[in-house]
């Protein structure tokens, strides 16, 4: 897996605390065998704050934009 993360720094009145960050999430993805399990680990975490990742299988070469 190949990723990139721009994040999105809220103020921290708007930082929902309950949930994950984004550097936990990068970190997990990072164990992904496939873009449809890195897609997975995603949408099952709550982020705690906004950020654009773009991911690619090196093996395959497919690359996604992930919401």
């Amino acid at each position: 897996m190949v990723l990139t993360t721009n994040a999105l720094t809220p103020i921290p009145q708007l930082l929902n605390t309950s949930a994950v960050g984004r550097q936990f999430i990068n970190r997990a993805m990072l164990q992904a065998s496939s873009l449809q399990e890195a897609l997975a680990i995603l949408n099952k975490c709550p982020r705690a704050s906004g950020f654009s990742l773009n991911a690619a299988d090196a093996r395959t070469l497919e690359v996604r934009t992930l919401p």
